[in-house]
C-alpha cells in the first residue's frame, strides 16, 4: 500500500482508516497498517479466508469480526461501499471535460486539470 506509506512517512500524517478492495487482502498489507498504528482497516476480505493469524494479528481480528457480524454488518460498521459517490463525480467530470487533457506537457496538463476542477466546482455550487 504505497499510498498509505507515503502519507504516513513522507507527509507525516496520521491515518486512522484505510479503505481498500479485496485485491489488498494480504498479510503484508494488514501488517503494514498495524505497523503504522492504523487500527481501523476497511479491506474487504476474500471469501473463505482463514481465521488463523498466519502472522497477521490485525487481519485475524478483521476476519473474526466479519464472521461474527456477517458481511452486511461489517460493511455498516466499517462504512464500506461508499466508493460509488466518488465514482459519480469522476464520471460527471469526464462527461463534461473528456478523459484526457489537451495539453502536451505535464506541467500544462496539471494546470489544465486544476482549472477544470475549479470550473467543475463552480458548476456544482449553483
Amino acid at each position: 500500500m504505497p499510498m498509505v506509506r507515503d502519507v504516513v512517512i513522507k507527509k507525516k500524517r496520521k491515518v486512522v482508516k484505510a479503505y481498500a478492495d479485496g485485491a489488498y487482502d494480504s498479510r503484508r498489507n494488514f501488517n503494514l497498517l498495524d505497523e503504522y498504528g492504523i487500527e481501523e482497516p476497511a479491506i474487504r476480505l476474500k471469501k473463505g479466508a482463514s481465521t488463523l493469524s498466519h502472522g497477521s494479528r490485525l487481519r485475524r481480528q478483521e476476519m473474526l469480526l466479519l464472521n461474527r457480524v456477517g458481511y452486511e454488518g461489517w460493511k455498516k460498521l466499517k462504512e464500506y461501499g461508499k466508493r460509488w459517490m466518488a465514482e459519480i463525480v469522476f464520471s460527471a467530470f469526464k462527461g463534461i471535460f473528456g478523459d484526457t487533457p489537451m495539453a502536451r506537457r505535464f506541467l500544462s496538463q496539471k494546470a489544465e486539470v486544476a482549472l477544470k476542477v475549479m470550473l467543475y466546482n463552480k458548476f456544482m455550487s449553483f
